[in-house]
């Protein structure tokens, strides 16, 4: 768990953590990125209850990214499950994910919004993207479904992801490497409440979310990312990812027509979160002469 700020809600998601129907949960590693209220005294008093709690305070502010990569390979178990300092999971979350992973490095599950009394919003992720097993790095490119408070990875994953890159946020960078190595397994059932604020670090829903300055440069640094951590075993993957990136960065007519063939040839990894019919991806193909993402 990354925590910065967090006093109003950590307690509550550090009691559903306490609840859970999984039996193993070895460790709570908590670490705060240079909180200014009172998230550590709370930590603290926590600490007191359940030995497994681990502090670690950072001596300066690393910003989200950097901080949930240090707090995983601060981790020691061979299991990783991602907390938001905010939210809150249900009972059987571990339990259910536990037993859905199998031999592959990740497992997700859907999320529902929740708000700041912990009344339920009635959405839930699932009614925004397409949710599944994924198959391939390709459905993590430009697109992604699964978020770090659903998600259950295996330490080697954490391994063979770091250092994260600044321009991916640190579930998505996971989730793409996950994506390299095999399957990302899925538990159709909603084992989180996403709590939905104006602080929200990523804007879920009715929160406004993180604006994009310049729409064309975000999307071109964070698929040249996914390209450069390709290397030779993944050829055919990183030339169909690198002549994207060159499609966000060039954005004349010749290479708004290259994007739409790209995007038409490779939709239907490309497109896997998107939830549209196959009518609807096709026309989205389209679109994307005049789009960014």
């Amino acid at each position: 768990m990354c925590t910065y700020n967090g006093a109003t809600y950590i307690g509550q998601q550090l009691e559903s953590i306490f609840t859970q129907s999984y039996p193993n949960i070895a460790e709570i590693v908590c670490v705060d990125d240079g909180s200014t209220d009172n998230t550590i005294a709370v930590l603290e008093q926590y600490q007191k209850q359940d030995s497994r709690i681990r502090i670690v305070q950072n001596t300066s502010n690393l910003g989200y990214i950097k901080n949930f990569e240090k707090a995983l390979t601060l981790a020691t178990s061979p299991f990783i499950a991602l907390a938001d300092q905010d939210d809150i999971w249900y009972p059987k979350k571990v339990e259910k994910l536990m037993a859905t992973i199998g031999n592959r490095l990740m497992v997700y599950s859907d999320t529902e919004y929740i708000d700041e009394e912990n009344r339920k919003l009635g959405k839930k992720i699932s009614d925004f993207r397409k949710l599944g097993e994924c198959y391939s790095c390709l459905n993590l490119a430009l697109f992604n479904g699964i978020s770090g408070h659903t998600m259950i990875v295996r330490k080697e994953l954490v391994q063979q992801a770091i250092p994260f890159s600044l321009d991916v946020p640190h579930d998505y960078w996971m989730a793409f490497f996950a994506g390299k190595y095999g399957s990302i397994a899925f538990v159709d059932e909603a084992l989180v409440g996403y709590r939905q604020h104006t602080n929200n670090a990523l804007g879920g829903i009715g929160t406004g979310g993180k604006k994009i300055a310049d729409p064309y440069i975000e999307p071109f640094n964070r698929i040249t990312a996914f390209a450069n951590s390709l290397d030779n075993q993944f050829i055919e993957e990183k030339r169909i990812i690198e002549e994207l990136a060159d499609t966000f960065h060039d954005i004349t007519f010749r290479k708004r027509f290259k994007k739409v063939r790209l995007f038409l040839k490779y939709r239907e990894p490309l497109l896997f979160f998107k939830k549209r019919n196959k009518f609807r991806k096709l026309f989205y193909c389209f679109k994307m002469f005049w789009r960014v993402i």
